[in-house]
């Protein structure tokens, strides 16, 4: 039966609070760094006893940033597809650690732009809106929960926000459960 019999799909809802900015790869970066949320769900595909996973996610995230030239934030909300991959360890009977990595797709959704005169405005069609990019995880589970650090960079800089063609860098530190 092989190594498909064997693996668990386990759907994982997870909250993550950390930071975001926009980076410039050459003049030097206009940007501060803010408050950044995103909240969604997984699912874990692993074996019991450890070894390859996969995992999954779809999440709305805020990634906020400012403009050292303005006094307001800026909001980029999105929903994002992510497909990591990575290796599940058993800590015992009831704790794991998984190291994973992998790309995703971030969607705009709504948010909050600035105009040619440093006006932020509210912008609600931002489907446009496109970035890809790569992340990395790591997360602890402990009886159900997990905790846990995650790495957002993306690598196609985003599309229709003409002031801010940066590219998107984000932390997080996120914490979920397991729903088996």
């Amino acid at each position: 039966i092989g190594m498909r019999a064997q693996m668990r799909a386990h759907v994982e809802p997870f909250v993550g609070i950390g930071a975001s900015s926009l980076l410039s790869s050459g003049e030097g970066n206009g940007f501060k760094t803010a408050f950044a949320w995103k909240a969604g769900a997984g699912v874990s595909f692993y074996p019991e006893r450890g070894g390859f996973c996969v995992n999954p996610a779809l999440a709305i995230t805020d990634y906020a940033f400012q403009d050292k030239a303005i006094s307001g934030m800026l909001h980029r909300y999105a929903c994002d597809f992510s497909l990591m991959l990575g290796y599940n360890a058993r800590l015992g009977d009831s704790n794991r650690l998984s190291v994973l990595a992998g790309p995703y797709v971030s969607v705009g959704v709504s948010g909050s732009d600035v105009d040619e005169d440093g006006y932020v405005y509210n912008v609600y069609d931002q489907f446009d809106r496109v970035e890809a990019g790569i992340q990395a995880s790591l997360k602890l589970n402990f009886g159900g929960f997990n905790i846990g650090p995650e790495f957002n960079y993306s690598i196609k800089k985003q599309t229709n926000m003409p002031y801010y063609d940066y590219n998107t860098f984000a932390v997080f530190l996120n914490f979920g459960y397991i729903i088996r």
